[in-house]
């Protein structure tokens, strides 16, 4: 079990963020979830959906890849547009910042969305990139027993500007009526990432320090 607080994403301070996490993993919970803030009560809860998928999360040269397979069991359980979310992962060129991804199905509308999520642990305002974003889904996996061939493919390219401590963009796209839902693969490469200006304190003239001395 991690300690964390509402507003900072971390473990260990020595000077820098050298850890990032939630309680456990963001693929429990968030912290707005587990946390009442009004009653002070924290609440943690262990269900286990399924035991069938397999779950792959790799990252390199700037790619991210989250794969699941045999992902049909569990769809059924959650609830519509219910995010199930990945591991964090950090970017090399940008010391301090993370990203980690939220998945969600309304299978009645046969709606897919992608959440990538930015968490940016230095001390400026923004992070700017560009994404190249790539989904897969479908049964393409002849090797276990499934069809070839009926897969559907979404790519987009954004330039984006992550605001604060946590900011998100959202891909949103529909299913096709003859494409099932038996696995996807979600690639994510990311580059020209820069770090906006630190904010600027606004400067306390010494009278102004004098009379706030006790």
């Amino acid at each position: 079990m991690l300690t964390a607080c509402s507003d900072r994403y971390k473990t260990k301070d020595i000077g820098k963020t050298k850890s990032c996490g939630e309680f456990f993993d963001a693929c429990f919970a968030t912290i707005d979830q587990i946390i009442d803030f009004e009653k002070e009560r924290l609440d943690m809860r262990l269900e286990v959906l399924d035991t069938c998928a397999k779950h792959v999360m790799s990252t390199q040269d700037g790619v991210t890849s989250w794969e699941i397979v045999g992902i049909d069991q569990m769809l059924t359980l959650l609830k519509p547009m219910e995010k199930l979310y990945s591991r964090y992962v950090h970017l090399p060129t940008a010391k301090g910042v993370f990203l980690n991804f939220a998945f969600a199905y309304d299978r009645a509308n046969r709606e897919v969305v992608v959440e990538v999520c930015c968490i940016n642990g230095t001390k400026t305002e923004d992070v700017k990139l560009d994404l190249d974003f790539n989904f897969k889904f479908g049964c393409d996996l002849a090797s276990i027993g499934y069809d070839v061939g009926k897969t559907q493919i979404y790519s987009e390219k954004r330039s984006l500007a992550f605001n604060g401590l946590r900011d998100s963009t959202v891909f949103r796209f529909k299913q096709d009526s003859h494409i099932p839902f038996r696995m996807f693969l979600a690639e994510m490469k990311t580059c020209n990432v820069v770090l906006g200006n630190v904010p600027c304190r606004p400067k306390v003239s010494a009278r102004a320090r004098s009379s706030m001395e006790f």
